[in-house]
């Protein structure tokens, strides 16, 4: 076995699925996401790029900047869906391409996940504290997604000797998205809040209602493109540590 679990041949050769040989430049991903690509890959003894950075294959010729992606279900890419048409993945085994340029590294998101981040670039996490989040949420081919969220003070051991925590738990279905308590022990403050919420695959709704727990409800500004279909809904406003409901028309 190799790295992450990769199966290797002989001479730590990687194997492809059915056996087949795979050279240094194949890169298992794990997650049951298969990732190839003719980028920059370190191997016993060497690099495989070239005098600048270059991509080197075989020889020390360029390689074109593509990458091929092997999956067992839908992915999402940074900026769209890569199921379906244009011969993206669609099934167990299925192969496609995106572009992989030097100055840019493809980021895909397993469909049926939900993923907070705080996008907004700083010198360090401690810088970060108190930023608001935004939400990623790939749809799986049912039309499902869960994720969660666990903050503490990022200094202390408090969240286990005094429960000083806050666990959220995100969780898509039926066109409503919601956020709950995954655990009621945690109790911790924090000025963060829901900036954005970014859905992967959702169709056009025809209006967008927040639901807090505590206050009136309203609708939500959004943007939808249809390929890839990405809906995106803007300033939420509410505290990442609150109960909510988003759902779409």
């Amino acid at each position: 076995m190799g790295p992450r679990g990769a199966h290797m041949g002989p001479r730590g050769a990687h194997m492809g699925p059915g056996g087949a040989h795979m050279g240094p430049e194949d890169v298992s991903m794990g997650l049951g996401v298969f990732l190839w690509s003719w980028g920059c890959s370190f191997w016993p003894g060497r690099c495989s790029c070239g005098a600048g950075g270059a991509p080197m294959g075989p020889g020390g010729a360029p390689m074109g900047p593509e990458v091929l992606l092997w999956g067992r279900r839908c992915s999402f890419g940074a900026e769209g869906c890569s199921c379906g048409a244009g011969g993206a993945p669609t099934g167990p085994g299925a192969l496609g391409c995106s572009s992989a340029p030097r100055r840019q590294v493809p980021l895909y998101q397993r469909g049926g996940t939900v993923i907070p981040r705080q996008d907004r670039v700083r010198r360090s996490t401690e810088c970060m504290k108190g930023d608001p989040y935004s939400l990623y949420v790939a749809l799986s081919p049912q039309g499902t997604a869960q994720g969660d969220l666990f903050v503490d003070d990022g200094e202390s051991f408090d969240f286990s000797t005094s429960n000083r925590f806050l666990h959220r738990r995100f969780a898509f279905a039926s066109n409503l998205l919601t956020s709950s308590s995954a655990d009621p022990r945690g109790a911790f403050e924090t000025p963060s809040w829901l900036e954005r919420v970014v859905i992967l695959g959702a169709g056009k709704p025809k209006e967008v209602l927040l639901r807090p727990k505590d206050g009136p409800e309203r609708s939500l500004d959004f943007q939808h493109s249809a390929d890839p279909p990405v809906l995106t809904l803007r300033k939420p406003g509410v505290p990442i540590g609150a109960d909510w409901v988003i759902e779409l028309r």
